[in-house]
């Protein structure tokens, strides 16, 4: 049976004094989980998919309103809201800071995926809410790393659990299946029909049957995750996990890529493609009508995969850029010369970011340098590419 859990709708009337918002989440879906929160009243509440930060700002005032203290954490892989770039991820939270007064107490933490700032976080997550891609691999992913990560008892949270009923894409079920497949005590609210959010409980069984979840990894992936990401999940995967387990990641892994690599041997790259990475790939092009020198920040694989993408598409560039406190390794890479920043012209030079880091990307804003960041799904784009030519 099901567990119910009292709704609490009043935190999400912060929402109305920011005027308009950008929450994700419905009354009842915030009521869903505000009355988890008043019930269960987390000390380290982690929120994994953040968007806009509405459902971020309705927390934070619950935890206000409920008076339970708690540290917050809130982790996006972007670092600027995806439907308005020009706005940063989390951004209605400082809509919302003059009605909270518990902001020294949350952390935004973004740019990269959930396995590379949990230790960060550290253990004893007692409240976890998942809300990410929604197509798997996405949230179970998420939640076999972040488990070793939660507190005995805890409650994880799932947005999005019918999704796949509301949208003509019908492959948004990823919460669906975590939720399904996870060995756990389960709440849903059913007061009007099947609900689109869900919860359970940590038990001693959830950690006994994991390998269900390991095992729901090998259903299609709609998604191919870039190298760099999937190697940070395996990272943690391995610090916690036996080799049974890592073995069906590995497999899982194996098989997808596979199976997507089939798929695209089938078609022509450019049917394989959605039409955001078709602009991309048009706007990634014209970088090179500008009359700037065009140089990518960092040698490593994504840099020197892009460096092959590019060469391959007649597009040259100057060479690459390293920071000033790195040691250049390699005078040059592909004939190309690697130079450190502060030795980068900002006014001839174009930066194209082919590395992950936070930090760079910061440094960059910072110095006023001219740079394009190439999106998550055309990095994944790239990726796919250079393994169909390399057979």
């Amino acid at each position: 049976m099901y567990k119910k859990i009292e709704l609490y709708k009043k935190p999400a009337d912060i929402l109305e004094k920011i005027g308009e918002h950008k929450a994700e989440m419905s009354p009842l879906q915030h009521g869903f989980l505000c009355g988890l929160l008043k019930e269960y009243r987390p000390k380290k509440v982690l929120e994994i998919g953040v968007s806009a930060g509405g459902t971020t700002a309705v927390i934070l005032n619950c935890l206000q309103e409920a008076e339970i203290k708690s540290e917050m954490y809130s982790v996006d892989l972007l670092n600027n809201y995806y439907l308005d770039t020009t706005k940063k991820v989390g951004y209605q939270v400082d809509d919302a800071k003059e009605y909270l007064s518990n902001l020294d107490q949350h952390h935004l933490l973004l740019g990269n995926v959930i396995p590379c700032f949990l230790d960060e976080i550290g253990k004893d997550i007692d409240f976890l809410i998942i809300d990410t891609m929604h197509i798997l691999p996405g949230e179970i992913l998420d939640f076999i790393v972040c488990l070793p990560y939660l507190a005995p008892n805890a409650i994880v949270v799932l947005h999005d659990i019918a999704l796949n009923h509301s949208f003509a894409n019908g492959n948004e079920y990823a919460t669906k299946v975590l939720f399904d497949t996870v060995v756990a005590d389960k709440f849903l609210c059913l007061d009007e029909g099947y609900p689109n959010i869900g919860a359970f409980q940590i038990t001693e069984d959830t950690q006994k049957y994991i390998m269900d979840c390991f095992s729901s990894l090998t259903i299609s992936w709609c998604y191919d995750p870039t190298d760099q990401y999937l190697g940070e999940y395996r990272k943690k995967i391995c610090e916690h996990y036996s080799e049974e387990y890592i073995e069906i990641f590995d497999i899982a892994v194996d098989l997808n890529k596979k199976s997507m690599e089939h798929y695209m041997n089938r078609n022509p790259v450019a049917n394989q493609i959605n039409d955001k990475v078709k602009l991309e790939i048009e706007e990634f092009n014209k970088l090179w009508e500008n009359k700037k020198e065009i140089m990518f920040y960092g040698v490593g694989k994504r840099g020197k995969d892009f460096n092959i993408y590019a060469k391959n598409h007649n597009r040259d560039i100057a060479g690459f850029i390293v920071s000033d406190d790195q040691t250049i390794s390699e005078a040059d890479v592909d004939g190309k010369k690697v130079v450190k920043l502060s030795s980068v012209s900002k006014e001839d030079t174009l930066i194209v970011l082919t590395t992950s880091f936070t930090e760079v990307r910061e440094k960059l804003i910072e110095g006023n340098y001219n740079f394009y960041e190439p999106s998550y799904n055309f990095v994944g784009f790239v990726e796919r590419y250079l393994r169909l030519i390399n057979g």
